[in-house]
Order: structure tokens, then sequence, then C-alpha cells
């Protein structure tokens, strides 16, 4: 190992024991879901410098895999119901990725090393947490899925704003403030598409003073826009209607959107709901940022997040009013 790689390898230890650190609990101990989460958004940075980042995803799993001397589990299963929810993942996952980017990694002798340390340390953690009676096999199938949401989405964010573009703007003559209703109404379908489902509820948010689903998609998607250069604000929720203002939802670019988005998602085996709610959510963000960003925005920005607040609120309440009459 020479002198730079040497240091290279330092800084990511010295990274990792940081990440540690962080996600202890007062009381509880080590959050290894946290971990793992980070882990997958710091991984999967790296592999975004390649040409061809998902075969490298694929490849770094595999090695893993071999080296934690586990079967194969055959093909992909995201385990939906294990992970937390879907604006905590994108909040960690983001996190990792703004973590390693801490470290300036530009050569791709430095991308490969670097990959290669955070898989020996991925490797030794998750051989470590047997001692806390958490199996490897369920960490590894774990950061699996997390590693392929994590690049989902990043890569199916920009497919689906480059996959909206050329066939609603250029085949059809949509306006860029047509695409981002027509995604945000899409997002609150799918937001409410399992409404009816108690575990759904249960499991991402509806009971308890839980983050409600409709919120976790708001944060997502302003997160998503203030990253690419949106001003920060807190009146994204003044656009949001009442609940006793009569529902007022045109569904025509949604469905339009369904048809054009839902083999993508299949595409990509993001399958879950929720997944492709945030994934769809992520995607409108980047076209606020589009429709809504520079020195002379084709929608100002007020404007943009009024249609974008009004198309998630009101397909979601139209959701819901359907469960009410189908219970």
């Amino acid at each position: 190992m020479t002198e730079a790689d040497q240091l290279l390898s330092d800084k990511i230890r010295s990274l990792h024991a940081r990440m540690a650190q962080l996600c202890l609990e007062d009381g509880k101990g080590l959050d290894t879901m946290r971990m793992l989460q980070i882990y997958a958004g710091m991984s999967v940075e790296l592999m975004l410098e390649y040409e061809k980042p998902g075969a490298m995803l694929q490849l770094f799993l595999t090695r893993l895999q071999k080296d934690l001397k586990l079967a194969s589990f055959g093909p992909h299963c995201q385990r939906a119901d294990d992970l937390p929810p879907v604006y905590i993942l994108d909040r960690e996952i983001e996190f990792g990725r703004a973590f390693i980017r801490e470290i300036t990694i530009d050569e791709p002798d430095e991308i490969h090393a670097s990959l290669h340390v955070l898989s020996d340390l991925l490797r030794h953690d998750i051989c470590g947490w047997q001692d806390r009676h958490i199996c490897k096999q369920d960490s590894f199938h774990i950061f699996h899925s997390l590693a392929h949401i994590a690049m989902a989405f990043e890569i199916g964010a920009q497919d689906l704003c480059d996959l909206i573009i050329d066939e609603k703007v250029c085949e059809e003559d949509w306006s860029l403030a047509d695409c981002l209703y027509g995604m945000c109404s899409y997002t609150g379908q799918l937001t409410g598409f399992d409404l009816l489902r108690p575990d759904i509820k249960i499991m991402h948010g509806e009971r308890d003073g839980a983050v409600a689903l409709i919120d976790q998609m708001i944060f997502i998607l302003s997160q998503e826009a203030t990253r690419l250069g949106i001003e920060s604000r807190n009146d994204w929720y003044v656009s949001l209607a009442a609940n006793d203002q009569p529902i007022q939802f045109n569904d025509r670019m949604a469905a339009e959107l369904e048809k054009l988005c839902a083999p993508f998602f299949d595409l990509i085996e993001i399958y879950h709901p929720l997944h492709r709610a945030a994934l769809m959510a992520k995607a409108a963000g980047r076209m606020v940022a589009v429709a809504a960003g520079g020195e002379i925005p084709e929608i100002e920005p007020a404007l943009a997040r009024t249609m974008t607040m009004t198309a998630l609120s009101e397909s979601y309440r139209a959701q819901q009013q359907l469960r009410r009459v189908v219970s």
C-alpha cells in the first residue's frame, strides 16, 4: 500500500469512527439500521463516479456477499416492510452521500480503493453485530435493499425527469408546469395507493403522532429542490388546502404519467408504492429546481410551491376519500 493509499484509508476510517459515534443512542446502543443507511449513501456516492454505476453496485454487493461467506439468495427482493419510512431513508442516504464528499476523491484509483475500504469496514461491522444477535444474513439483505434504493433514488430521479421531458415536453408539448403538476399528482396517488392496508399506516406513519405519509413526500420533494438550489423556506405548507375544502383534482395528467412511469419502475425493480412515490417526489423536486431556478425562472418559485402542494395534497385527499367510500 502506497503512502497515498494509506492516507486515504485513514481518512475513511476516521469518517467511520465519526459515523459510529453519530449512530449511538443514549441507553440503546448502536443504531445499526442508521449505520447501514449511511453506508449505502456513502457507497453509492462513490459508485456514481463510474460510467456504469449499476454494474459497479452489483460487483460491490457480490464481493461483500462472498467476503461474508453467504449463500446466494436469488433475485433482488426488496424488504420494504423491514425498512424505515421513506423520508428517513432519503434523509440518511443523502447524509451518507454528503458525508463521503468531505473527502476529496477524484482519481479512479482512489474511488476504487475507497470502495474497497468501505467494503472491508462494512464486512467487519456486519460480522461484529452478530454478537448483538443480529445475523449477518439479515444485515446483508437489508444493506442490499438500501443500496439498491439509494442507487434508484439518484439515477432513477434523473432518468424520470429526462423521460418525462423527452416524452411529454418534446413530443406532446407539455409545459414544465404541466410536468410538475402531473408528477406531484402521481406522487399523491402513489402515496395513497395502499391506504386501505392498516399495516402500511402503522409501518410508515399515519397513527400515534407519526409523520403522515403526505408529509413524508413533501419533505422528500422540498429537500431535493433545496439541494439543487431552490431557496430553503418554511412556507411550503402554506399552500396546502384546508381539509374542509372540496377536493378539486384532475387525475388526467397523473394517469398519463402512470402509463409512462410504471414500466420504468418495474425496469429498475422499485415495486413498493411508497418507494415509487418517494422516487417520483425526488424527481418532482428536481423539476421544481429546473422550472423555478435560475435568474429568469419559467415558473416563479412561489407559484411552483403552490402548484406542487396543491397537486400533492388534492390527489392524496382523493385517495383518502376513496378509502372512506370503499370502507
